[in-house]
């Protein structure tokens, strides 16, 4: 998948059976939480464009348009198909199949439903690059209140780090150039130091740091965090960047569950 203007997903689906259902995408617009315009074709190994499989005079091209919008409780899609370049068979064909794709989209949205809930609560994680790692979390509250248990230091404190860590806080300045000593003591009684610069302290969408053991010393990794406004509830979008690939292998052992640990904690100051 090339996912930008002009990029294209070429995929495969196997059917009950062992067949093999070939289609192509080729992105027309892509507006970043909002919109996504394709063009949709079945499609084959060598990513052409080809006939329904059991549907000769079904459309060679459909327009699909997907909205997102924001909802009280979550997001709302809308998926539009119309035939496009196609012939006056070829759309009565489609017309003739409107009830069975209302069907098959609402089982689509099901599984999507099923997969959304399932992984935002487990922090799923993927890694965008070589040297990098993305967490995903939805917490159940409003932006701006997510945003001040970062901000506020007396919040910070009752979550910041896993389960069974404390922090002592330095000193801190919670703005564009500004910094965050803190020391974090270990359910062991070890004591790691800690200091964050802040680059990019967007509220109460974006922060962005980077992270190491003291002032003026190397950074570790840097950090970008994206807070996504969906009504009643936040997705929070971290991703950290290191040096090197083995420097960002060696802290996801203990970084993917630390983080899961830390968004509970945060969760729960916010229940």
């Amino acid at each position: 998948m090339n996912f930008c203007v002009g990029g294209t997903n070429h995929y495969c689906i196997e059917i009950p059976g062992g067949i093999e259902m070939w289609g192509r995408q080729i992105y027309q617009e892509i507006s970043p939480m909002d919109r996504i315009v394709q063009i949709q074709s079945f499609s084959d190994k060598d990513a052409g464009i080809s006939s329904h499989p059991v549907s000769p005079t079904w459309p060679k091209e459909m327009l699909a348009t997907t909205t997102f919008e924001v909802v009280d409780q979550g997001t709302k899609v809308t998926v539009s198909w119309q035939p496009h370049n196609a012939s006056d068979l070829e759309i009565r064909t489609f017309d003739e199949a409107r009830d069975s794709m209302t069907g098959g989209f609402g089982g689509m949205f099901d599984t999507l439903g099923q997969y959304i809930t399932t992984s935002l609560s487990q922090t799923p994680f993927t890694y965008p690059t070589d040297t990098s790692i993305t967490f995903i979390r939805q917490i159940y509250a409003p932006r701006n209140r997510v945003w001040q248990a970062w901000a506020d230091i007396e919040e910070v404190n009752q979550w910041w780090g896993p389960e069974g860590f404390s922090i002592t806080t330095r000193s801190r300045t919670f703005t564009q150039g500004g910094g965050w000593e803190l020391t974090m003591h270990g359910p062991d009684g070890t004591d790691y130091p800690n200091y964050i610069a802040y680059e990019e302290v967007n509220a109460p969408k974006r922060l962005v740091y980077s992270h190491g053991f003291r002032q003026g010393e190397p950074r570790l990794f840097h950090v970008a965090t994206n807070f996504i406004d969906c009504g009643t509830s936040t997705i929070i979008e971290t991703t950290m960047t290191f040096e090197t690939q083995a420097a960002r292998d060696a802290t996801a052992k203990h970084g993917i569950p630390g983080h899961a640990s830390t968004m509970k904690r945060l969760e729960k100051l916010l229940a």
